[in-house]
């Protein structure tokens, strides 16, 4: 049930942004010669397979059909990716020269079950959402725990025991959209809350020394794709105003200020580069999405953005995962 909710919320989501930004008439030209100016590799997925921008251009790295998710190791000679099966998924390492695969979790359902059934259904859980820190741990979210809610999960390295990551006064919600910070001893995620008329999402930091979180105090009908910067001193979001046009923010730790950095551009999906002078991010593109990349300096936009490219069959809800390494 729950991969039906997400897959029909993402859907949905990025359906409405389209249309709002066509009916806006928002565009997207690129800059083929600015593009040698970013630095590094962006992992995308594109039609169900992860590719990789470098330099101007854009090429897959591989792919199996049913892949979402895809974040660089910090070493950037391995993928973790989502591997979507049949109401359930599991978290696996792509090691980029072998091209060899390791599955590091087990959530199929007990082979006894028939798939479609609805107890094949109760026995599945979701991996979704991963994020990999600099310092090696990974997060995701999953519902495998009895109650059956969207939590957060961590492993310290590849092919460790997933634990549930503290939680100093557990609400019971369901979160999404994780991102680790650099150092791994924070996570921001969205949680979903409903007022008996309304829903609103929150941003939300949370220590992962002692489980305490840390609203950001922005509430709003829509905020996801929360991404701390590598300095853990800013959360970019995207936040879609009552009009529906979705656009990136800045949320500050210290002061809970909040910078709006793009204005009606739809935008989606930001990452943060390792050093924290560029942010990458979506948006739509006739039938597809473009790749833009902004500067960012002193927790404000720094430049005019650039257009890295354009291409259809990209999956904005898989978001960016951006490398240095060669």
């Amino acid at each position: 049930m729950m991969g039906g909710i997400r897959s029909w919320a993402m859907l949905y989501r990025l359906t409405v942004l389209i249309l709002i930004a066509a009916a806006l008439g928002v565009t997207c030209s690129t800059g083929t010669a600015q593009s040698g100016q970013v630095p590094g590799k962006i992992l995308m997925v594109r039609d169900s397979a992860a590719w990789m921008w470098q330099g101007g251009d854009l090429h897959e790295v591989y792919g199996d059909g049913n892949l979402s998710d895809a974040r660089w190791s910090p070493d950037g000679d391995q993928i973790l990716y989502v591997a979507i099966q049949d109401s359930y998924s599991d978290l696996v390492l792509l090691d980029i020269d072998t091209g060899v695969t390791e599955q590091l979790t087990d959530y199929a359902p007990p082979l006894e079950f028939e798939p479609g059934s609805q107890l094949y259904a109760n026995r599945s859980s979701w991996a979704l959402d991963p994020s990999w820190s600099e310092s090696g741990r990974i997060a995701f979210i999953s519902d495998y725990e009895e109650s059956g809610r969207m939590a957060l999960w961590l492993m310290e390295s590849p092919g460790a025991d997933a634990v549930l990551a503290p939680e100093d006064a557990p609400t019971g919600v369901d979160i999404e959209g994780v991102s680790l910070s650099a150092s791994g001893a924070l996570a921001a995620y969205c949680v979903k809350s409903f007022d008996g008329v309304n829903y609103f999402t929150t941003v939300v930091l949370r220590d992962l020394s002692d489980g305490i979180e840390y609203p950001l105090g922005v509430e709003t009908g829509g905020v996801y794709d929360p991404t701390i910067s590598p300095d853990e001193q800013f959360v970019a979001a995207t936040i879609r105003s009552p009009e529906g046009v979705s656009d990136l923010w800045l949320l500050g730790r210290a002061d809970a200020s909040a910078t709006q950095l793009t204005f009606g551009e739809q935008a989606v999906a930001a990452a943060w580069s390792p050093d924290g002078n560029w942010l990458a991010y979506l948006r739509p593109s006739g039938d597809g999405f473009g790749l833009w990349a902004m500067p960012m300096g002193d927790g404000a936009a720094a430049g005019t953005p650039i257009g890295l490219g354009e291409w259809d069959g990209i999956d904005a809800t898989s978001g960016l995962s951006w490398s240095f390494a060669a």
